[in-house]
């Protein structure tokens, strides 16, 4: 049963990536009966999963299928972790390989590109080479650019957050969803960090947190969420109400990377 594997940096790229897979015709899997062994293999079987009893949540896979393609979106719980949970996937192959294997990452405060190399050189080393070494396989090939969906046996892609080249995180594109489908939030509410930074001095601990890194943009995508969905995680919010989100998934930095999952998962190319 044909089946991709999806990398993602923590649970809010995840909840998106559920949503938008959902606009392009999958569904989620509500129960472990539904999901082949290929990706039950990749739900934690102790708990707490790392050993620590402080750590009572375990990450397991967000589980999709449109017809008998199944797609596991997996938490590596950041970049650093990524190396160790592609290899960790490679180790939990047994007979089928996936068809595809995508990561998405934050460009954070590097060049886009340059993100993109350190990405893709993780993908070959922890992913390509291990499974060369470990099962033999070849055929499998890195992608040479950023949003390319590289044919191969296992086809693969890296896709950077926000996009369009540009520098920062996943809220970047949520914020750019919540303007277009609730724009008097996003006007009353996007100044309000900086109007923060300005009342406080430099050196307070407010501002020296709240200015450090993309916290602004975090801020601001929390506080909206917390306007449109009170109460609620916003992250869950868009994954379980993307069916109706028509004008959030329209906004630039949203349609793209519906036309990349489209390419990857619904075009005649990509059917396996």
């Amino acid at each position: 049963m044909p089946y991709s594997v999806i990398f993602t940096e923590g649970a809010s790229d995840s909840a998106l990536l559920t949503g938008a897979f959902t606009r392009i015709g999958f569904s989620s899997c509500r129960k472990l009966s539904e999901i082949p062994e290929s990706i039950v293999a990749h739900f934690p079987k102790a708990f707490p999963a790392s050993g620590d009893l402080l750590n009572r949540v375990n990450s397991y896979p967000e589980v999709l299928v449109n017809e008998d393609h199944y797609v596991a979106i997996i938490n590596t719980g950041g970049l650093s972790k990524l190396g160790a949970a592609l290899k960790k996937s490679v180790l939990l192959i047994k007979e089928e390989l996936p068809a595809r294997a995508i990561v998405f990452v934050d460009a954070d405060d590097e060049a886009e590109l340059q993100r993109f190399q350190t990405v893709s050189e993780t993908v070959s080393e922890h992913f390509i080479e291990f499974a060369n070494s470990r099962l033999g396989v070849e055929g499998i090939n890195a992608p040479e650019t950023i949003g390319e969906i590289k044919s191969g046996v296992v086809d693969t892609g890296v896709y950077i957050w926000p996009g369009a080249g540009l520098a920062g995180t996943l809220e970047r594109v949520l914020l750019d969803g919540v303007r277009v489908e609730f724009p008097d939030v996003f006007e009353l509410l996007d100044p309000v960090p900086e109007e923060v930074l300005r009342r406080y001095t430099p050196d307070h601990e407010i501002c020296r947190i709240l200015s450090s890194g993309f916290n602004t943009d975090k801020a601001k995508a929390t506080m909206m969420g917390g306007a449109i969905s009170p109460g609620a995680n916003f992250n869950v919010y868009i994954s379980k109400e993307s069916r109706r989100l028509d004008r959030f998934f329209s906004a630039p930095a949203l349609a793209r990377l519906l036309e990349f999952l489209e390419r990857a998962f619904t075009s005649e190319q990509a059917n396996v």
